[in-house]
C-alpha cells in the first residue's frame, strides 16, 4: 500500500494545479474550483490502481471536466432560486458593490478588466468548444493531448479550437466593439 501510496501522491503533486486551472477557468470561481479538484482527486484515488501512469492526465482533464460541468449545473440551479427570491433593489446593491471593488491604476483595472472579460466570454462558450479552448490556449496542450483528454479525434479538436476562437471573438467584440482583434 505504501508504493500506491507515495505513487499517488506523486501523481497529484505533478497534477493538482492542472487540474485546479482547469476547473477556474471553467466555473469561474475560485471556491468551486477548490471544490471540483477536490472531488477529482477523490476519484483519482478511488480509481488510481486502475490508470496506467500515461492515462492519468488524459482521465484528469476528462473527469475535471465533467465535474466542472456539473458544478455549472448546481450553480444554475442554486442561481434561479436565489434569483426569483432577490427583490430589483437588493440585485443592483450587489452589482453596485461589485463594479466598486476595483481599485490600482488605470492600467491595471483596464488589463484585469479585459482578463475579465475574456474569462466570462470563455465561460459562456458552450461545450465542447469552453473545454478545448481552455485545454489548448490556457493549459497549451497539444491537438492529440486534448484529444485523448475529450476522446474525440485530432480533426474534431483543431475544429472545435477554431470555432470556439471564432465565437469567443464574436463574444468580445459583441461586449467591446473591436477589443477582440486582440485575438488573433
Amino acid at each position: 500500500m505504501g508504493r500506491v501510496r507515495d505513487a499517488f501522491e506523486r501523481a497529484v503533486a505533478r497534477h493538482k494545479n492542472s487540474v485546479f486551472s482547469f476547473a477556474y477557468y471553467h466555473v469561474g470561481n475560485r471556491q468551486e474550483a477548490e471544490d471540483v479538484t477536490q472531488e477529482v482527486l477523490l476519484k483519482l484515488w478511488r480509481s488510481f490502481e486502475t490508470l496506467p501512469n500515461e492515462a492519468i492526465g488524459p482521465w484528469l482533464n476528462r473527469v475535471t471536466r465533467n465535474a466542472s460541468i456539473d458544478c455549472l449545473r448546481r450553480r444554475a440551479l442554486a442561481r434561479r432560486f436565489v434569483i426569483e427570491d432577490a427583490s430589483e433593489e437588493r440585485m443592483e446593491s450587489m452589482i453596485e458593490r461589485v463594479a466598486t471593488t476595483d481599485a490600482g491604476p488605470a492600467d491595471r483595472a483596464e488589463s484585469a478588466d479585459f482578463v475579465t472579460r475574456v474569462r466570462a466570454a470563455l465561460r459562456d462558450l458552450p461545450e465542447p468548444y469552453r473545454a478545448a479552448m481552455i485545454l489548448r490556449e490556457i493549459h497549451e496542450l497539444s491537438y492529440l493531448e486534448i484529444g485523448e483528454s475529450l476522446e474525440l479525434p485530432t480533426n474534431t479538436i483543431k475544429t472545435h479550437v477554431h470555432r470556439g476562437r471564432r465565437m469567443l471573438r464574436e463574444r468580445l467584440a459583441e461586449k467591446e466593439g473591436d477589443v477582440a482583434t486582440s485575438l488573433r
